[in-house]
């Protein structure tokens, strides 16, 4: 071994030693602060950001639309990207603590628990929007429905339920989240105690730009399930260097000189990115480069949210982040309601409007949050189901 290498060592060794106790100091503060939501301070501004951006890609397709916001069109899958990463986090980070605290994990409750977030929510949203059709909104279609009731709108596979329209195109992303919460758990029970866990996840990312680059080409049907993998694969190896507390790599990152700005610059980066990815312009070039910078870049933020208690996570509490972060959900399921193409809508309607639709997707989001989500979560603590 060099010799001029054991300092060097040896600072990252007392690094990692002190980075690891301020990142679980962090932690316990975040969930002291919000013991009755059970949620680590900064995220709900995080999922905010997320459905921002959502908003400003779909609005760029709205009728009456400022004209730069033609530009943002493509850029509202960004925003689901680093849901699925957020999501990937907080689903590992509450299962190892749960199996931290009682020595297993109950997959009875997890998936009780996902049902009551996810489903009442849902359900209402496509009463609603039934309701809407049957109003002569827009033109019914039965495949797209069946494809969001089934969990199997991000398939595209021959004779299979999933169809193509707008208005229940938004549910690709939680069929998506469906399938991971089916088989992630599973994965979880039977790889955690043998530290494969995380290995795997590497994979998972390192693999992305040569499945993201066949996918653009060929795979047609898992066009919309593999290429995001490396999203829930980026939170959920988050969540595992965290808990288990000895992690080399967040100890190299907390010593990065200049870091804030530095993940400023790869943010604007990979987004710049993922715009010419989405544009389809030189798919070969653009489509590998974007599946290694964007979830590099929402595993860094991540990261730079939970570790850190400073003025990024902050502004991520600040009261009106933390209240649209809480909507964030229930805004997506009904934004795209309002959302639409002036031509798919069988006649003129001021929701469909910008900035009306704005307005619209906001207050159904926060009526569904306060009416359905909230009183699934009183369900939830009824059946004391953690």
């Amino acid at each position: 071994m060099n010799r001029t290498s054991l300092p060097r060592q040896r600072l990252l060794r007392e690094a990692a030693a002190c980075a690891t106790p301020a990142i679980g100091e962090h932690l316990r503060t975040a969930q002291t602060k919000s013991v009755a939501t059970n949620r680590i301070e900064g995220l709900d501004g995080l999922r905010a950001l997320s459905i921002v951006i959502v908003l400003i890609g779909h609005s760029g397709r709205v009728a009456g639309h400022p004209e730069w916001l033609s530009g943002l069109r493509t850029v509202g899958v960004i925003g689901v990207e680093l849901f699925f990463a957020i999501s990937g986090f907080i689903i590992t980070y509450l299962m190892v603590r749960e199996r931290q605290r009682s020595g297993r994990l109950s997959l009875r409750h997890f998936w009780a628990r996902r049902a009551l977030r996810i489903l009442p929510p849902l359900a209402v949203m496509m009463a609603g929007f039934a309701t809407a059709s049957a109003a002569g909104l827009f033109s019914w279609s039965w495949p797209s429905f069946w494809g969001a009731a089934t969990f199997t709108r991000d398939l595209a596979i021959p004779g299979w339920f999933g169809g193509s329209d707008w208005f229940f195109g938004h549910t690709w992303s939680l069929s998506m989240e469906e399938q991971f919460y089916a088989v992630w758990p599973l994965l979880f029970v039977a790889f955690f105690a043998r530290r494969d866990l995380a290995r795997g996840l590497l994979v998972v990312i390192a693999a992305a730009p040569v499945i993201a680059l066949i996918c653009e080409f060929s795979w047609a049907p898992v066009r919309n399930l593999l290429p995001y993998l490396p999203y829930l694969a980026a939170g959920c190896l988050l969540a595992l260097l965290i808990q288990r507390g000895n992690s080399t790599l967040l100890a190299r990152l907390e010593a990065l000189p200049y870091r804030g700005r530095l993940l400023a610059l790869l943010a604007l980066l990979a987004c710049v990115v993922a715009w010419l990815r989405n544009e389809h312009w030189t798919p070969w070039l653009w489509v590998p480069l974007d599946a290694i910078l964007m979830p590099a870049t929402v595993f860094l933020l991540l990261a730079e949210t939970v570790q850190h208690h400073d003025r990024w996570t902050r502004l991520l509490s600040s009261t009106p982040l933390r209240v649209l972060g809480l909507w964030s959900y229930s805004v997506y399921l009904w934004q795209q309601l309002f959302s639409g193409p002036e031509e798919v809508y069988l006649r003129p309607w001021l929701w469909s409007t910008w900035p009306f639709n704005l307005v619209a997707a906001l207050v159904c989001g926060a009526l569904s949050y306060a009416l359905i989500e909230r009183g699934s979560g009183r369900i939830k603590s009824a059946l004391k189901l953690g």
